[in-house]
């Protein structure tokens, strides 16, 4: 709801999906934590979000065309880079049964990506 330099381009597509509450929840923190990044460090003067639901997972999209980085190949070089916010997008999203991970170039921009199969959520928990 605040407003933000620079704007998010947000496209949600796909059918209307009972999504079970924690997955609601861990795509959602992650989509602010990739936004809030993008606003304080990327320097970003574009950011383009897609939601993809469908009956089977939620894909999640973010792209900024901002700083970028180098990324680590493992969670401890995440870390080490001092990308812990990075680190807690992936936990939320491993604890769901989903996947995560980010591409980012210096100079180039950020991009992250979620997927979430529902399937798995729901056999172990039920829909909430």
């Amino acid at each position: 709801t605040r407003k933000r330099d620079p704007p998010v381009v947000f496209n949600a597509d796909g059918d209307a999906v009972e999504v079970p509450k924690k997955v609601r929840k861990a795509v959602f923190r992650v989509f602010e934590e990739a936004l809030n990044n993008a606003w304080q460090h990327a320097g970003a003067e574009k950011i383009e979000a897609a939601l993809d639901l469908q009956p089977h997972r939620v894909h999640l999209e973010i792209q900024d065309d901002g700083a970028g980085f180098v990324t680590g190949s493992t969670l401890g070089a995440l870390a080490n880079g001092g990308h812990t916010g990075l680190l807690g997008m992936r936990e939320r999203i491993e604890s769901v049964g989903g996947t995560w991970r980010v591409e980012s170039r210096p100079g180039v921009g950020t991009r992250i990506v979620v997927d979430v199969p529902l399937e798995a959520v729901q056999d172990r928990e039920g829909v909430e």
